[in-house]
């Protein structure tokens, strides 16, 4: 029993000391928190047609807390909420900004929240936005 109560204070003396440790984040970690996709924004209709395709996880906000606008060329996505009680007190805030690609049009952007809190943001995407996969550049000499 003793050998019991010795392993249980030690793996709380573990868990106190890993409580308040702080990890930071790499660089490949950063940015895909609450980001389920945005490696390739471009993708195909159902039509064939290509378009903007953004998605964002805001499943721990309500609809009315999220905010999305566009102030020039940047999408802005924004959410707050705040919960208190005699007990506790929660705060959570969400914030992405998103340069858009020079020929997606601000004004046609759309956004549909889903029943599971996926936010998802999209525009047309005219031809002009990809680039040719591979193009030979010829060398000039002086």
């Amino acid at each position: 029993m003793e050998d019991e109560f010795k392993r249980f204070d030690l793996e709380l003396d573990r868990i106190r000391k890993d409580l308040f440790k702080l990890e930071p984040l790499s660089i490949e970690d950063f940015g895909k928190t609450n980001m389920l996709q945005v490696e390739n924004p471009i993708v195909k209709d159902s039509e064939g047609n290509k378009k903007l395709a953004l998605r964002f996880d805001v499943s721990n906000f309500k609809p009315d807390e999220i905010c999305v606008k566009t102030t020039d060329n940047t999408l802005h996505i924004q959410a707050k909420h705040e919960e208190k009680t005699p007990q506790k007190q929660v705060y959570r805030e969400f914030s992405r900004h998103y340069t858009l690609p020079k020929s997606v049009d601000p004004l046609k952007l759309s956004s549909i929240l889903t029943k599971d809190g996926v936010l998802h943001i999209e525009a047309p995407a005219p031809e002009a936005i990809e680039a040719p996969s591979e193009r030979l550049i010829p060398i000039q000499k002086c």
